[in-house]
């Protein structure tokens, strides 16, 4: 068993604040025709790294969020959906994927910029949420541990 994993976030600034989500996959709409399970042992960083380049060319993400029953996160959802109807241009969203070993972050990639939600989420397979985001414009970030253990980051 490998001690590597992936960890993954989709969130936005609201009015109080940043709020976010945890993301079982992603994918791109007219991307490759396949989905990043962020679970799967088969996950490999070039994969994650191909499908947010795509995310960026084709300025859209398909996120799944992860299956909960707690009441910030039902509340999250429902926000979705007001959100998905009125079109607001929502500031500061982001896509964040980390990958870690023994739970100790390596390094992480986020796709950011001022996005929509393009449709109401909806329920697929599994119990995920599906939620279409289109972007205006956006940024891809990569942050990684230094030789110094230090977090560093820099624009791809």
């Amino acid at each position: 068993m490998s001690d590597f994993s992936y960890y993954g976030s989709f969130g936005y600034k609201g009015d109080s604040g940043f709020i976010s989500k945890d993301i079982s996959a992603f994918a791109v709409e007219g991307g490759a025709l396949r989905t990043i399970d962020l679970s799967s042992t088969n996950t490999i960083d070039m994969s994650i790294v191909s499908e947010l380049e795509q995310a960026r060319q084709y300025k859209n993400v398909i996120v799944f969020l992860a299956p909960s029953n707690d009441p910030k996160d039902l509340l999250f959802i429902s926000q979705l959906f007001v959100l998905a109807s009125t079109k607001v241009l929502l500031q500061s969203t982001f896509v964040f994927v980390t990958r870690k070993y023994n739970d100790t972050a390596l390094e992480g990639l986020t796709l950011y910029g001022d996005a929509t939600i393009k449709a109401p989420p909806m329920r697929v397979a599994g119990n995920l949420t599906r939620v279409e985001v289109g972007f205006q414009s956006l940024g891809l970030q990569h942050g990684y541990r230094g030789t110094e253990g230090k977090m560093v980051s820099e624009e791809f």
